[in-house]
């Protein structure tokens, strides 16, 4: 049994996972790196904390799920991705205030280096989907995700966008911890704890849906190795 620890991934392990998301899981669109990262930082830090096999199918949007090619891949892909969401956790319980999203970076039409927020916020609400009416409560602290995140309803929020933009970037790690600390009274009592979680292989019955997300009996994916 490997045990996913919450170092911060390396930059050979991001690319690692990137490359199999990209070229070798037989994917037509999975989640970007920045996509997951935003995804699992809702996963930690709502008070509902939903298992892997909830959010899981979220990075590989897709029902059937990844090829894996053997049993050690899925393994190691799905290592990599607990060990991020717990490397999230560890960063936030350590230091909220400075928290920082993962966010890609382009270029412009004058091939200047541009900061891209969509795909953080994106993969944000869709770990925020899962558990969609507790996050009502922080309706008001998650307005710079929702900037990106969603079609603004009038001019005046698009203009706000489109001139501040810098600055809405800027409070999306702000955002994160204010959320962060609002529900950390609920998850040190008991719905959830404060506490870096750390996940192992799961064990799952042969009849049973598959723990890497396929959708699949177990039987029939993983258990076949």
């Amino acid at each position: 049994m490997v045990l996913a620890n919450d170092k911060e991934l390396t930059e050979e392990e991001f690319e690692e996972l990137e490359r199999f998301l990209e070229y070798e899981s037989g994917l037509d669109l999975p989640m970007t790196i920045s996509e997951i990262d935003g995804l699992l930082t809702a996963v930690v830090i709502g008070p509902v904390f939903p298992p892997p096999s909830q959010w899981m199918p979220l990075v590989w949007r897709d029902e059937e799920g990844p090829e894996f090619e053997t049993y050690e891949q899925m393994q190691r892909i799905t290592g990599l991705l607990m060990q991020h969401m717990n490397s999230i956790s560890s960063q936030l319980r350590q230091d909220a205030d400075n928290f920082e999203p993962m966010l890609l970076v382009g270029l412009d039409e004058d091939k200047k280096p541009i900061t891209i927020a969509d795909h953080w916020c994106l993969g944000f609400m869709a770990g925020l989907s899962l558990n969609a009416d507790i996050w009502q409560e922080v309706e008001d602290a998650l307005l710079p995700i929702y900037m990106f995140a969603t079609e603004p309803g009038d001019a005046e929020l698009d203009n706000e966008l489109e001139t501040n933009k810098d600055y809405w970037i800027s409070m999306l790690g702000p955002a994160v911890s204010a959320v962060y600390k609002y529900f950390l009274e609920q998850r040190s009592t008991g719905e959830r704890t404060d506490k870096t979680v750390i996940y192992t292989e799961p064990k799952t019955g042969r009849n049973e849906p598959c723990h890497c997300g396929s959708g699949k009996k177990y039987k029939k994916c993983c258990g076949l190795n």
